[in-house]
């Protein structure tokens, strides 16, 4: 379907994610994972964080739906969109799950008392949670273009690689359980920058290699909301700022550094 405006802009921004996706610091826990393996505290860390991350998500797309409008775009993307809050909401439950079978809370109450599982503003999932928030005053396909071709195909990159390397069956099973779910996401992301993101053909964006709709919002800037009320649901993609000093790669936030051994898992 090489008539689709947005083909050529969703493999560019495909690529480099998948490039970047084993390059996150949560190559180091893979590596701990493979030897020696991950201990009971380990493990208890490690879910706990992933499980405040998901449920951060509630946060994120109640503000990017509220967004949305009648007849904005087409029914389709937003049942992908709603698909994908069912999932992630399940992730979650899964992530709380593991840590009551496991043992390292007896409550849910307990997981969110516990200083594994709560939230700071000062760490990593706060710096990702919250730039992702700030995408709701953009168009969905920018949002979803910013989320599903970018971190989400870095996340499926590393949760791969741990249910690839954990001995534990059932932890193994929390992280290849996700993998149906996250493909899914991607290829929504696929076809929605496909079919409703249009690149603006400007020196800048011919100069700068444009990857910007998995940065922050500082780099999408000019995009012409008008265009997409009433129905004309298309958007432009922007060229990135200037100022390189300001930008913030989602990316590179999804490693998670405070989830890491030996990065700052005490936050």
């Amino acid at each position: 379907m090489a008539e689709l405006p947005g083909k050529a802009l969703a493999e560019e921004l495909a690529a480099a994610s998948r490039d970047e996706s084993r390059t996150t610091p949560i190559e180091d826990v893979i590596a701990a994972a493979r030897s020696p393996g991950l201990d009971d505290d380990a493990v208890h860390r490690l879910v706990s964080r992933l499980w405040v991350l998901e449920r951060m998500f509630y946060y994120v797309y109640g503000g990017w739906g509220q967004g949305l409008e009648i007849n904005d775009f087409p029914a389709s993307i937003k049942y992908l969109f709603s698909k994908q809050i069912v999932d992630e909401s399940t992730h979650e439950m899964l992530y709380l799950d593991t840590l009551l079978r496991r043992g390292c809370v007896k409550t849910q109450k307990e997981a969110f008392q516990h200083p594994y599982g709560g939230f700071s503003v000062d760490s990593g999932v706060a710096y990702y949670v919250f730039s992702l928030r700030n995408l709701a005053t953009y168009p969905h396909p920018i949002r979803i273009a910013a989320l599903n071709l970018g971190p989400k195909i870095v996340e499926l990159a590393w949760m791969e690689a741990l249910a690839a390397v954990i001995a534990d069956p059932a932890l193994k099973q929390v992280f290849a359980s996700q993998a149906v779910e996250n493909r899914s996401h991607i290829a929504m992301g696929r076809r929605i920058v496909e079919e409703f993101v249009e690149r603006e053909d400007t020196p800048d964006v011919a100069q700068s290699r444009p990857r910007a709709l998995h940065r922050m919002p500082h780099v999408l800037h000019r995009v012409p909301r008008a265009r997409h009320q009433r129905g004309l649901c298309r958007a432009r993609a922007a060229a990135p700022h200037r100022n390189r000093s300001r930008r913030l790669h989602l990316s590179r936030l999804h490693g998670l550094p405070d989830v890491l051994p030996g990065g700052r898992l005490d936050r």
